[in-house]
């Protein structure tokens, strides 16, 4: 068999899904989020019985293609080109799978594995349990930016850490159930109150330079992981992590201006996974490196 190819087997029969996912060992170390592997799409056809026992979400970057398949429920054809989003609903009979694709074609693709669901999110089982539906063809601008942003963190070895790594995961997830689940919910309402998100602000600035996870914040609020990453989102315009990260910064000046800490020192103490990390966010923030911002401050000599 191809060992670069990939395959499924059920009650003893074998189907060809795709090739290889395109990712090392050493990228997908750090990462803590959910399954996530990018694939070139070849031309192929398989006529065995195969499940696809977790849901998966995949996004075309480029490339077309004709897929389709044969299950319980009929026959499906479908027209495919970069930017579409595919949704399987996970352990669907096919009875057959076919795909026409052009050289190059490459998809993303996310598993919703409910098991690292229900771990993500602390046992809680009101979203991993929720019934999915099959679709095709999505335009879905907010969804192909959660599935490039989880693929550009683990190609760049998932510098920003777990509390990250889980916010982009579970988010993925609750966009995918709110929007493709059975009886999907509509409005998104509900915000955190002023005493919750106290909480969460001083567990953020209680752990500026610790490893921090969705679990702690969740706690202080008093919420299951996906709900409370959704309503702090609601509640404040931001993620858990884009607020953590602002704090890193602000701490992170304060060192640069007030202390001789070299920078790697100052990178450790404010949370950052390196100095080349602390050099990359403080670019993007300040557009400037840590070594120009303290040279900026540094008290001038007469």
């Amino acid at each position: 068999m191809d060992t670069q190819q990939i395959w499924v087997e059920r009650d003893g029969r074998t189907a060809l899904l795709g090739s290889k996912p395109q990712y090392g060992l050493g990228e997908l170390s750090r990462w803590t989020g959910l399954r996530i592997g990018q694939f070139e799409v070849r031309t192929q056809q398989a006529s065995a019985q195969a499940h696809g026992r977790h849901p998966v979400v995949s996004l075309m970057l480029r490339g077309r293609a004709r897929a389709g398949g044969i299950t319980r429920a009929g026959t499906s054809d479908h027209a495919l080109q970069a930017g579409h989003i595919m949704v399987y609903a996970g352990d669907v009979a096919l009875r057959q799978t076919r795909w026409q694709a052009e050289p190059g074609t490459t998809i993303l693709a996310v598993e919703l594995d409910r098991q690292r669901l229900l771990e993500l999110d602390g046992g809680d089982e009101r979203l991993a349990g929720r019934p999915l539906r099959c679709d095709w063809q999505v335009d879905d601008a907010d969804l192909a930016g959660l599935l490039r942003a989880m693929w550009q963190e683990v190609k760049s070895g998932s510098p920003h850490g777990r509390l990250h790594a889980e916010s982009l995961s579970l988010g993925l997830a609750n966009h995918v159930f709110r929007r493709f689940g059975a009886g999907a919910a509509g409005a998104d309402g509900g915000r955190l109150s002023l005493a919750q998100l106290a909480r969460v602000e001083d567990c953020l600035r209680a752990h500026l330079a610790e490893p921090l996870g969705l679990a702690e914040l969740a706690s202080a609020a008093g919420l299951s992981r996906s709900h409370f990453a959704r309503l702090y989102r609601q509640s404040t315009g931001h993620t858990p992590y884009q607020r953590l990260l602002a704090l890193r910064l602000e701490q992170a000046h304060r060192l640069l201006c007030s202390s001789a800490l070299p920078l790697a020192e100052v990178a450790l103490a404010c949370g950052f996974a390196s100095q080349s990390h602390l050099g990359d966010a403080c670019r993007r923030h300040f557009g400037s490196t840590p070594g120009k911002l303290r040279e900026q401050h540094a008290p001038r000599r007469h």
